[in-house]
C-alpha cells in the first residue's frame, strides 16, 4: 500500500472547518489560480462549503480542505481524503443547497491530474486573452 501524504491526516469531516496545511510544495500555481495561504481564508471557505452542501451532495461525507481559488471568482479547490481534489463552484447561498448538483463539483484523482486538466488550460486562456497577471 502506498504511503499517504502527511497532510491527509489534517483533513476534517463534518461541519467543523478544517485548518489545512498550505498546498503541497511540488505544484507551481498558475494564474488565475492562487493558493490560500492564510489559515483564516481557508477556514472561511471550508465553512462555506460545509454550509452549502446538502445531504445528497457528493462531498457530504468526504473530508475536505480548501487550498486554492480562482482570483476574483467563486471556483475553489479542495483536497479530499484519499488524495483526490475537488474543484467546486461555491454559490454563496445563505442556506444549504437542496439540489445535490450544487455547489457544482468536479472530482479529480490527484492534484497533478487537476493541474493538467484545469489549471494549465485556465492559465493559457488567461494569457491568450491578454489578461495581466498580478505580481
Amino acid at each position: 500500500m502506498a504511503r499517504q501524504p502527511r497532510w491527509l491526516g489534517l483533513l476534517r469531516l463534518g461541519t467543523e472547518p478544517a485548518s489545512p496545511p498550505p498546498p503541497p510544495p511540488d505544484i507551481d500555481w498558475l494564474y488565475p489560480w492562487v493558493p490560500l495561504d492564510d489559515p483564516e481564508h481557508r477556514a472561511v471557505f471550508n465553512a462555506q462549503l460545509r454550509a452549502e452542501i446538502g445531504p445528497e451532495h457528493v462531498l457530504r461525507r468526504r473530508k475536505t480542505a480548501a487550498i486554492a481559488r480562482v482570483d476574483g471568482l467563486d471556483d475553489m479547490l479542495f483536497l479530499l481524503d484519499g488524495g483526490e481534489v475537488a474543484q467546486v463552484h461555491l454559490t454563496f447561498a445563505k442556506q444549504m443547497e437542496r439540489d445535490p448538483r450544487w455547489p457544482r463539483t468536479a472530482i479529480f484523482p490527484s492534484l497533478e491530474a487537476w493541474s493538467e486538466a484545469v489549471m494549465r488550460p485556465d492559465h493559457h486562456d488567461w494569457t491568450i486573452d491578454g489578461g495581466d497577471i498580478p505580481v
